[in-house]
């Protein structure tokens, strides 16, 4: 049975959504404000470049109610430089965001570049580095990770395979998790709106696999229809 479902975007800073989500007239500092009023997480990619300061995240932290989560991209250092050799002080850093973002902490998102194949080594480097006390999530962009030798064992490291919508790889949900966390990156091209028989698709599927917590993000940000896709979507949910 599932316990939350989480919707939201795949950050909120984009000038493009102004006049079209955001009022106009509304200041940019106020557009975090804005957002946490209309959905209860939000996927935080400027991480993959640059983690908060100390006074940023307890800014996130205060902006949003009790039950909103913040779930943050890991640094590109991680997974696309270093690419889980020798990692750890770098997942440190990672997990210490934890500290500041208390209960509003949500997801660590792990997103490998496609260049990144399965390998025993390189599956082996993951699991020994990433702590499953924390809401781990992989995002493989490479077909080769989709099989089930991958998913069993990340099952039993308590870490989440992200469902694609978007990329080059399978668009299925993965089966048998503790959570399901689909990112929604454009269809039928990136970027693209999801017309409304789409995401009624992806409803049924996601209505089937009655994971323990759903979290779906709309990355298709940069045109301004991540917000009108997600909220679209819970209503489907509801």
């Amino acid at each position: 049975m599932t316990n939350h479902i989480y919707i939201g975007c795949s950050g909120w800073a984009y000038r493009e959504w102004i006049g079209k989500f955001y009022p106009l007239g509304l200041k940019s500092q106020d557009h975090l404000n804005f957002y946490v009023n209309h959905f209860n997480t939000v996927e935080v990619n400027s991480t993959f470049y640059q983690y908060p300061s100390t006074k940023t995240a307890l800014k996130w932290y205060h902006a949003a109610p009790l039950e909103f989560k913040y779930t943050l991209k890991a640094h590109q250092m991680i997974t696309h430089k270093l690419k889980f050799n020798e990692a750890q002080e770098w997942i440190k850093q990672t997990y210490a965001l934890c500290d500041l973002l208390q209960e509003k902490m949500g997801c660590f998102l792990f997103q490998l570049p496609p260049s990144f194949i399965f390998t025993e080594r390189n599956l082996e480097n993951i699991l020994f580095q990433l702590n499953p006390i924390y809401k781990n999530v992989l995002e493989f962009r490479h077909p080769s990770w989709w099989k089930l030798e991958v998913f069993k064992a990340c099952k039993l490291a308590n870490i989440t395979i992200c469902s694609v919508s978007g990329m080059n790889v399978p668009e299925i949900i993965i089966p048998d998790q503790h959570d399901l966390y689909v990112r929604f990156h454009g269809n039928p091209t990136y970027e693209a709106y999801y017309k409304k028989e789409a995401l009624e698709e992806w409803g049924k599927k996601i209505k089937t696999s009655q994971p323990e917590n759903i979290w779906l993000y709309f990355n298709n940000t940069r045109l301004g229809h991540a917000p009108y896709n997600a909220l679209k979507l819970r209503n489907i949910l509801s």
